[in-house]
């Protein structure tokens, strides 16, 4: 069974629950990263990201960012780092803290750091964790956005709060 740190709204260790347990109490203030990747430092084409049909949510749907649970005892970066590497076989990358916000949803609340990494070798030599991600592929920022318009039932539920972090990040 997975646990993670369970924090107060100071974003303070005060005990800890499993995965089930914090998914379901919004009361339970879990912590999160999530990485958006880049393909050049122009920030205009973003990693687009297909999840498997195996996932426990979210199944089929696109996303744009990488996202993982902080386990137990572990700090923000070691988390996105974890992340980079299990899901897109990304072993060294360097990366910018960009957001920093404490989500409160229906069923769950969570303290994300979000950060922006430019990913500059060729997007064949990513090692995809097959379990979650079908596919991945680099679409252009204002490609996507009209795509969002048309198709937003392809996307994750979350898809416009991401996009609200990054594109505040990118107008600055």
């Amino acid at each position: 069974m997975e646990y993670f740190d369970v924090v107060n709204e100071q974003d303070i260790v005060i005990g800890k629950a499993s995965r089930e347990e914090c998914h379901r109490n919004p009361k339970l203030i879990h912590r999160a990263t999530n990485a958006f990747i880049f393909n050049s430092e122009k920030l205009d084409h973003i990693l687009r990201i297909k999840r498997t049909s195996a996932v426990d949510t979210e199944q089929g749907k696109w996303t744009i960012l990488v996202g993982e649970h902080n386990t137990l005892g572990e700090a923000y970066e070691h988390s996105i780092r974890r992340g980079l590497r299990e899901e897109l076989g990304i072993k060294k990358i360097d990366f910018k803290e960009i957001s920093y916000v404490l989500r409160k949803m229906k069923h769950q609340s969570e303290y994300h750091k979000n950060y922006i990494a430019v990913y500059k070798d060729d997007i064949k030599n990513l090692k995809l964790c097959e379990e979650e991600i079908e596919k991945v592929e680099f679409i252009r920022v204002s490609d996507l956005l009209e795509d969002i318009k048309i198709n937003k039932e392809n996307y994750v539920s979350y898809i416009e709060s991401a996009l609200e972090t990054i594109t505040t990040f990118i107008s600055k």
